[in-house]
This record gives C-alpha cells, sequence and structure tokens, in this order.
C-alpha cells in the first residue's frame, strides 16, 4: 500500500487550535486576572477603611456616653482569601486572581529601635490640680495589607484619629479627637480626649479577627482655664508619622481660625523615632492667662480574637 496524508489537516488544525487556546489563556491570566484581583483588593480596603471608620464612631459614643465597661465588636476579614477570590468547585485557578492574606496588629512596633507612641501635653499651670505634664501611650490598632496585585495598605487607629498609609506617605482620614479654636479676640481653646488603646498583639492570615474594645473605668482630668501657654507634643514610630500629626495640628488650627502668631510648631525624627509638637501661645504670647485646656480621659482595654471562617 503507498502512503497517505489524509489525517494531516484534523492534526494541525487541532494544534492550531490548542495554541490560539494558550494565547487566549495567557493574555486572560495577563491582563484579565491582575485587574480583576486588583479591584477585589481595593474593594476590600475599602470595607476595611469603612470598618475603621465604624468602629471609630462606635468608640468615641462610649466615652462622650461614659460607658464603662461596654464591650464593642468588629470582625475583620483579612485579605480577599476568604471573601473574594475564586477558584473552587469546576473554576480553574489559574484563571482566577490569588486571595491576599492581612494581619491585625495591636500596638506592635515596626521595629525594634522604635519608641512607644506618646502624647504629652504640657502648660505652665504645674501646680494647678490636673496631672500635669500629662504623658500617656496612646496605643496603635492596625490593618496591614499583603495585596498581590495593589498597592500595600496600612489603616491604623490612634487617638481616635484614622489614618491610612501607603506608598506615598501618611494621611489622616479621620482627624483625631482635638479642637484648637479662637474664643474673643484674645482667647485661645484646646479641648481633646486623651484616647489610649491597652492591650497588644497581633493575628496574620486569611481568616476573620474580631476586635473586641472595651471602655474602662477612669478617673477624669481636671479642667485648665487661663494658662499662659499649652504645649502638645506626639512621640510616634518615624518622621512619616510625625508628618502626619503635624498636618493634623496644623489642619485644626487652621479650622479654628487661630491667628499665626499665636502659635508655633516644628518636626524631628527619622527612620526609627519622629516627633511632632505645637505650641499655643494666645494673643500676648504667654504674657497674660489666655489659654483654656479641657482634657477627656478614655482608656480602652482591646482583645484580638481569631474566628472561624466558614
Amino acid at each position: 500500500s503507498r502512503a497517505r496524508d489524509d489525517a494531516l489537516s484534523e492534526v494541525v488544525g487541532f494544534v492550531l487550535i490548542l495554541g490560539v487556546l494558550v494565547i487566549v489563556m495567557s493574555l486572560y491570566q495577563l491582563y484579565v486576572v491582575p485587574a480583576q484581583g486588583r479591584e477585589d483588593e481595593i474593594a476590600h480596603l475599602n470595607t476595611i477603611k469603612d470598618q475603621f471608620v465604624s468602629t471609630k464612631t462606635s468608640m468615641d459614643s462610649l466615652w462622650i456616653n461614659n460607658q464603662s465597661g461596654i464591650t464593642i465588636s468588629t470582625s475583620y476579614q483579612l485579605g480577599t482569601l476568604g471573601g473574594y477570590s475564586s477558584g473552587g468547585g469546576i473554576t480553574m485557578p489559574l484563571l482566577s486572581p490569588i486571595g491576599s492574606t492581612a494581619k491585625i496588629a495591636l500596638n506592635m512596633r515596626e521595629s525594634n529601635l522604635q519608641r512607644v507612641e506618646n502624647f504629652t501635653i504640657t502648660t505652665n499651670a504645674t501646680s494647678v490640680p490636673g496631672n500635669y505634664p500629662i504623658n500617656f501611650t496612646m496605643g496603635k490598632l492596625a490593618y496591614i495589607s499583603d495585596n498581590n496585585y495593589w498597592i500595600q495598605q496600612t489603616y491604623c487607629y490612634q487617638m481616635g484619629g484614622v489614618f491610612l498609609k501607603q506608598d506615598d506617605g501618611i494621611t489622616a482620614r479621620v482627624s483625631p479627637v482635638l479642637s484648637i479654636y479662637k474664643v474673643g479676640d484674645s482667647q485661645a481653646t484646646i479641648r481633646m480626649a486623651a484616647i489610649a488603646l491597652r492591650g497588644g498583639g497581633e493575628i496574620g492570615g486569611g481568616t476573620p479577627v474580631r476586635v473586641d474594645t472595651r471602655l474602662m473605668e477612669m478617673s477624669e482630668y481636671k479642667v485648665t482655664r487661663d494658662v499662659e501657654w499649652v504645649n502638645l507634643t506626639v512621640d510616634v514610630a518615624n518622621r512619616e508619622y510625625a508628618e502626619a500629626w503635624l498636618k493634623v495640628f496644623n489642619d485644626t488650627i487652621r479650622r479654628g481660625n487661630i491667628p499665626d502668631d499665636w502659635w508655633t510648631f516644628g518636626i524631628s525624627g527619622d527612620d526609627t523615632r519622629g516627633q511632632a509638637y505645637v505650641n499655643i501661645t494666645g494673643s500676648s504670647a504667654g504674657s497674660i492667662d489666655d489659654v483654656s485646656l479641657y482634657v477627656t480621659r478614655a482608656d480602652f482595654a482591646v482583645y484580638l480574637q481569631n474566628v472561624a471562617g466558614a
């Protein structure tokens, strides 16, 4: 019998079809999967932002209403591994984004060289009841992403504010509980809550984590009226955080219509520590007692707990 090639066209056609499928799958993995993963991670981090703001609002309601002993709980999903990624069942894992993980950290330093993050209030009224200078450890609750497709972001709750850290720096998404404003022609008034988070630890992975927060019994700080000056200083993790706090001070003073000659500010620090301060003197730069200070104390006990996922 002679050689025949009747089936050659079918083989070539099948190989060409396989080649086209490989090209299509490669393009899908190269463009569509990262885009889907990026959208999942952006959506998830927006949810985390909303949860931090909700936690801040709930904590504020406790100390404003003096509801000590009441515990509030918030569940945070660590990364998109649990709720956003797909790949089970008949779906091909290669055509689905890889789920990201994250961690929740409470009062954990980013470096062993960093200082504990403190807030210090000093005035010239050292003999006035009120425990001056007031120096307390603020504490920090942080959600630290481990994204696969989107930029890394860290959301932090500190002293009643919500801070966002990412590649281009740190900013306050929600300002801490601090008001500095002008009263009359010469008076400056400062009202703030000294919010401290007690506890520590961290949990990482892709499962939900529950954060329980309880307002502790506490004694109020005294009201201090008619002092010559008040100095507010933060000692934080690094210069980036200090710059964010300096912007908080500056924005607060601008909103309160404080004249430029009533206050001074400064910043220092590096990668292992940062310090920012603002000094309020009123219209007379210390010669007359025209600054009033109102400080509310709020200490919270915070607990982290793993929650079994579905």
